[in-house]
């Protein structure tokens, strides 16, 4: 990528924007991500989980992080590109609702959706769905039949379709960006063919990897 850009990973994004100035109120555009929060508390069963998705009273606008989430998912400045990762366990349906609600929220349509759940080798198949759908072929059902997801051994696609079903409409296609297990088998094994020269020229891994990089990896 040769424009700048910024990667906001979600964990970061929320301790940064602690600092931010208040606003008046700014939950004004969060209805579905506060519904699914409230389904969420419903859900809690210890006090641990109940606190840590009740808002702060302290914070003048209590839902200051997941608007300014909402906010990074809605720009659509191209000069400046921002990277948003949205993270999972994998098997909670929360977390795949809760994140759907953040992409309706943010109401971007020029918001690129890239996902780990689909290999790379699958995009294909992605875009010739993205450009051959009707209306009636546009729910996460028919999508996950095309991309023949119950062969990727992620859980059951239930769990996920109010997530996909958010990406499905976007303007966007998909981008599946798993790297597909033979290569993740060949990397494991160090095999020489991985990765050929002009890979590992895009991905710059003959260059020394930044210090502070390398510490911010390790912590994390």
């Amino acid at each position: 990528m040769t424009a700048p850009f910024r990667l906001l990973r979600l964990t970061t994004l929320l301790s940064c924007l602690l600092a931010a100035p208040a606003v008046a109120d700014c939950s004004t555009g969060l209805s579905r991500t506060r519904v699914v929060l409230e389904t969420m508390r419903a859900a809690c069963t210890t006090t641990a989980c109940t606190t840590s998705l009740t808002p702060r009273p302290t914070l003048a606008c209590p839902h200051l992080e997941l608007a300014a989430i909402v906010t990074a998912l809605g720009r659509s400045d191209l000069a400046t590109p921002v990277i948003v990762l949205l993270g999972e366990v994998h098997d909670n349906p929360h977390h795949h609702r809760l994140r759907a609600a953040l992409i309706e929220d943010a109401a971007n349509p020029r918001l690129v959706p890239v996902v780990e759940h689909l290999p790379a080798t699958l995009q294909h198949a992605v875009e010739d769905f993205h450009r051959g759908r009707t209306s009636l072929e546009s729910n996460s059902g028919a999508f996950f039949n095309a991309v023949g997801w119950s062969k990727l051994g992620w859980p059951d696609a239930a769990i996920f379709a109010p997530l996909y079903s958010a990406l499905l409409r976007q303007t966007e296609p998909i981008v599946a960006a798993d790297v597909p297990k033979d290569r993740i088998r060949k990397l494991w094994r160090r095999e020489q063919d991985a990765l050929d020269a002009t890979e590992r020229t895009r991905l710059r891994l003959d260059d020394p990897f930044p210090a502070n990089l390398q510490d911010d990896l390790l912590a994390e």
